[in-house]
């Protein structure tokens, strides 16, 4: 047993489109449970990743079910980096049955992103909350906050997506 080669594979799959692969690698992390649920024996990272596999496949419940779990287990340890992960997660899965909530849980990831110096997440998170924005599902003033955060961060995001690049060709 390696700790944290699950996670590690999986999320190489999970990086490739390979789901199913993706949720076997994140799972095995808790192979040594024989108890009703191994799921809940995850670590919240592991957790996060596999909801964002499960709702890849289409299987909500499971998703959802998980990122419930990693979110309340984040926010027992204090933990904003998973805090945030979870958040954004969780508002994945209300994207389309519930637009406003959906963009209040991108704004609070983004919110302890920002707060706690998680510069790496910011990105995703002004998009998110970008997103939003052109849809109309947010207040007059997040609006004009969002406006000022996304013009402030696109010399960055550029810069992100650069050594994204790189780090790809690397690996």
């Amino acid at each position: 047993y390696i700790p944290g080669l699950g996670r590690a594979v999986g999320l190489l799959h999970l990086g490739d489109g390979r789901f199913a692969q993706a949720i076997h690698w994140f799972r095995s992390e808790a192979s040594w449970w024989d108890g009703t649920d191994p799921d809940d024996r995850l670590v919240p990272d592991t957790r996060i990743s596999l909801a964002a596999a499960l709702r890849a496949t289409g299987d909500r419940a499971a998703a959802e079910h998980n990122c419930d779990g990693a979110l309340s287990t984040a926010r027992a340890l204090g933990a904003p980096r998973m805090i945030a992960d979870a958040l954004e997660q969780k508002a994945l899965l209300l994207d389309d049955a519930d637009p406003d909530r959906a963009w209040a849980a991108h704004h609070e990831a983004l919110g302890l992103r920002i707060v706690h110096g998680l510069a790496l997440g910011c990105l995703e998170s002004l998009d998110a909350v970008a997103v939003g924005v052109e849809a109309g599902t947010e207040t007059r003033a997040g609006h004009a906050r969002a406006s000022r955060m996304v013009r402030r961060t696109q010399r960055s995001d550029n810069a992100l997506r650069l050594s994204q690049a790189a780090v790809r060709r690397a690996t």
